[in-house]
């Protein structure tokens, strides 16, 4: 049923580039 780990790590990986490209984008709007 569960996934394998390496699975979880690497969308773990695009989720984290994903939130520091928005949070980046974010910065960038504000200032």
């Amino acid at each position: 049923l569960y996934p394998p780990i390496e699975q979880l790590v690497e969308q773990c990986g695009k989720f984290r580039l994903l939130d520091r490209l928005i949070s980046h984008l974010l910065q960038r709007k504000h200032k």
